[in-house]
C-alpha cells in the first residue's frame, strides 16, 4: 500500500511540473530609442519564439496585434528555422503601450507564443527640435522679410522718381 501510495505521489509530481511554459510570469524587456528623422512615428520590433511559417503564424499574430487599437500597420520579418522572429507594428503611443503587445501576442494560441524582448523606435520629426527645422524656418523667413523690405525701397525708390 505504501509503494502505491508512493507511486502516486510520485506522478503527481510529474505531471504537475509538466507544462507548456506559458505559465511563465517574466515579463518581456522594453527597449526605447529615439531617433531623428523626417517623419514623426512609433515602431514596435516584437520578438518572438514559437512561430513556425510566415503566413499561418505570421499572419495570425499580425491579425491579433492589427485589432488593437492605435497599431497603424504590420510587417511579419520571419527566417526559417530561426529561433525568434520579428513582427514589426507601426503604432500610436497616444493610443496603446508597447506593453499591451506582449499580452496580446501570448494570449494567442493558448500561449504558443512567447515575446522575448520588444524594441520600440520612437522617430522624432525635425522640426520638433529647437537647432534642426526651426532655425531653418527661421532663416527662410528672414530672407523673405528681406526681400519684402528691398521691395518696398525699389517702390519708394519709382514714387520719388529714382532707380534704387
Amino acid at each position: 500500500m505504501k509503494r502505491l501510495i508512493w507511486i502516486f505521489a510520485s506522478l503527481l509530481v510529474v505531471f504537475s511540473s509538466c507544462g507548456d511554459g506559458t505559465g511563465s510570469s517574466v515579463e518581456a524587456p522594453i527597449v526605447v530609442t529615439e531617433l531623428d528623422s523626417e517623419v514623426v512615428k512609433s515602431v514596435a520590433k516584437i520578438h518572438i519564439s514559437g512561430m513556425t511559417c510566415k503566413a499561418g503564424c505570421g499572419g495570425k499574430i499580425e491579425k491579433e496585434l492589427q485589432a488593437l487599437n492605435g497599431v497603424k500597420s504590420t510587417e511579419t520579418l520571419f527566417e526559417e528555422n530561426r529561433a525568434e522572429n520579428i513582427v514589426s507594428v507601426e503604432f500610436d503611443p497616444a493610443a496603446l503601450d508597447a506593453k499591451s503587445f506582449e499580452g496580446c501576442v501570448e494570449k494567442i494560441m493558448d500561449g504558443k507564443y512567447v515575446v522575448s524582448k520588444i524594441e520600440v523606435i520612437n522617430y522624432k520629426g525635425l522640426q520638433s527640435h529647437g537647432s534642426g527645422g526651426a532655425d531653418v524656418s527661421k532663416s527662410t523667413s528672414s530672407f523673405s522679410e528681406l526681400f519684402k523690405l528691398l521691395n518696398v525701397f525699389q517702390s519708394l525708390g519709382h514714387l520719388l522718381g529714382r532707380n534704387l
